[in-house]
């Protein structure tokens, strides 16, 4: 079940648990990353453009939404390319959920620097517009309803 932080800047989105390879069950953690994976590699500036190619063309070639909410071999491939243009220390396609006291600061996590990439990518395009507004139009619509229907926000 994904949630969000406030901390001042755009909403932090959060998973409430590690999100890892596991094809046998469906998630709104997972759905969240791979949002947030998708959003990371259309940024415009800022991927490197071969990584950026082969993971489009397993996001494409998917046949229905990459954010389906099942971390299965795309989710993999494409959490892999992430890794490698972040230079993550960590390369095991694990995505940590963000304690509280990290969402602002260092260190830079995966989901710290999805959630960026997030807001860098989807909020540019209309300055002033609400992650929440971003997110209404990119989102699942059973993971937006739980992001923000009943959220719970943690001030920082």
């Amino acid at each position: 079940m994904a949630f969000i932080v406030l901390s001042g800047a755009p909403d932090f989105w959060n998973v409430t648990h590690d999100v890892y390879p596991n094809p046998h069950a469906v998630t709104t953690d997972v759905m969240l990353v791979q949002a947030l994976l998708v959003a990371y590699f259309s940024a415009p500036a800022g991927v490197r453009p071969d990584l950026k190619a082969k993971a489009w063309t397993i996001i494409s070639s998917f046949g229905k939404r990459f954010d389906d909410g099942i971390y299965g071999e795309s989710t993999r491939q494409v959490m892999t390319l992430f890794e490698e243009d972040m230079r993550s220390p960590f390369r095991d396609g694990v995505v940590r959920r963000a304690p509280i006291k990290d969402v602002i600061g260092p260190p830079e996590t995966k989901l710290k620097k999805l959630n960026f990439m997030w807001n860098m990518t989807m909020l540019s395009d209309t300055m002033g517009t609400a992650k929440e507004e971003s997110g209404r139009n990119a989102l699942q619509p059973a993971l937006f309803r739980e992001l923000y229907r009943d959220y719970k926000r943690y001030p920082i």
